[in-house]
């Protein structure tokens, strides 16, 4: 699992996850408090995961793993803590949350401690209830091993190559002569798929192979304001510019 925006909003010190634990009576998971201390939150890549929810699989998106810090409320432990107070159950502590605002809970006590479960606010009750809760994993290690990346049914070619990253395969493309400024339902071409995904590797080639940069860089500078990995990808591209004499 690589996490995007690692600390976004600041480190965790020992300290302050000791007293996050006294507060609430807690004793967290090794494998969960190595997690807040070396990344406190952030974004998984990949971010899907299947699980079985009232026996039958089901599978949904892990949007942000939480984290202990003073900033924006959505991706705080604790505000989601208070927010769901009177509606999970007690042994619940919310870590994650999805892109339908349902919840990844850790259980905290009882027979299912370590366990992550998915809370589902469509199927909540009048009062607290593990009726809405589906077991994902047995341990955080667990649950951040069984993420996968979502793949399209309908994705394409050049798609695919955008997503793993596939020099070998972009390399026959292009000796096919393949049209480098052919766009796609949005109306972007590869280079700007490229961009958008922060693939500089393949921008190079592109470039190499004679692709209009067109507005490439300016989604890359859109992507490096919430994602700091993606400055490879502008510094190449304002390098590239520089080089064309755009």
């Amino acid at each position: 699992m690589r996490i995007e925006q690692s600390n976004r909003f600041g480190g965790l010190s020992p300290n302050r996850l000791r007293e996050f634990e006294r507060k609430h009576d807690l004793c967290l998971p090794e494998d969960y408090r190595r997690f807040l201390l070396e990344h406190n939150g952030g974004a998984p890549s990949p971010n899907t995961i299947d699980f079985e929810e009232d026996g039958k699989p089901t599978s949904s998106d892990v949007q942000f793993i939480y984290g202990l810090h003073d900033g924006e409320d959505w991706a705080r432990i604790e505000w989601h803590l208070e927010s769901l107070a009177g509606r999970m159950v007690e042994e619940g502590l919310p870590i994650a949350g999805d892109s339908a605002g349902n919840e990844y809970l850790l259980v905290t006590q009882g027979e299912r401690e370590g366990q992550i479960c998915f809370w589902d606010h469509e199927r909540e009750t009048d009062s607290p209830s593990d009726r809405n809760m589906s077991i994902v994993a047995a341990s955080f290690t667990e649950f951040a091993a069984k993420l996968y990346p979502y793949v399209p049914p309908d994705e394409s070619e050049t798609d695919r190559i955008v997503r793993e990253n596939d020099l070998v395969a972009l390399e026959r493309l292009l000796a096919s002569r393949y049209d480098v400024e052919m766009t796609d339902g949005y109306g972007r071409t590869l280079i700007e798929n490229a961009a958008i995904k922060n693939r500089p590797e393949i921008i190079q080639m592109l470039f190499d192979g004679g692709a209009e940069l067109r507005d490439a860089l300016r989604y890359a500078r859109r992507n490096h304001e919430f994602f700091e990995e993606h400055r490879a990808s502008v510094e190449l591209l304002e390098r590239l510019q520089a080089e064309r004499g755009g």
